[in-house]
């Protein structure tokens, strides 16, 4: 991705497209690079959806939230680093990717519904420790404020223990391998 020198309102670095008033990547490639710097905090919806190349990627500590469905879509992404200082995870965030595990930072405090959805592949979710916000209890992600499963893998079983309420949209959605919830 190339921009302009004398363009005011977008610049490119990392191979991504980024929005300088609001200090967000709007668009990336297969081959992309999250900036690292400071005047980088997002990565916009759909970002990156689509991209069928895209196997890896690291969100870096400076990016505070990602978007909905900014790498919805990708079937090949298989690998996502999310770094502390991370915050929020857009709705469909990673949606229909080949994510086999995810660790979800100290720093997040929003998870939106269907972040993981359809993620078949997803076999591990792990939080940080010093997380106030979310757990993982029987394979299940969990909003604990909530008390609601945000996300479940194949292989989930929905904790009796009352740390769940709510059973979240999406939270199951595409889990081929699911065959039972007791």
């Amino acid at each position: 991705i190339t921009v302009d020198a004398a363009n005011q309102h977008y610049k490119s670095e990392g191979n991504c497209l980024i929005d300088i008033a609001l200090k967000t990547v709007v668009k990336g490639c297969s081959n992309s690079t999250i900036p690292t710097t400071d005047d980088v905090e997002k990565i916009g919806d759909g970002a990156f959806v689509f991209l069928e190349g895209l196997e890896s990627i690291e969100i870096p500590a400076n990016i505070k939230s990602i978007g909905g469905a900014a790498f919805g879509l990708c079937p090949s992404l298989a690998e996502v680093t999310l770094n502390e200082g991370l915050e929020s995870i857009g709705q469909a965030a990673f949606s229909t990717s080949a994510l086999t595990e995810i660790t979800i930072p100290s720093t997040v405090e929003s998870v939106e519904l269907g972040a993981f959805e359809a993620c078949n592949s997803l076999e591990s979710i792990t939080v940080a420790s010093g997380n106030q916000d979310f757990k993982v209890s029987g394979n299940c992600l969990i909003d604990t404020e909530r008390k609601m499963i945000i996300a479940g893998l194949n292989n989930s079983v929905i904790p009796a223990d009352g740390s769940v309420k709510i059973i979240g949209d999406y939270a199951f959605s595409g889990m081929q391998e699911l065959s039972n919830i007791d």
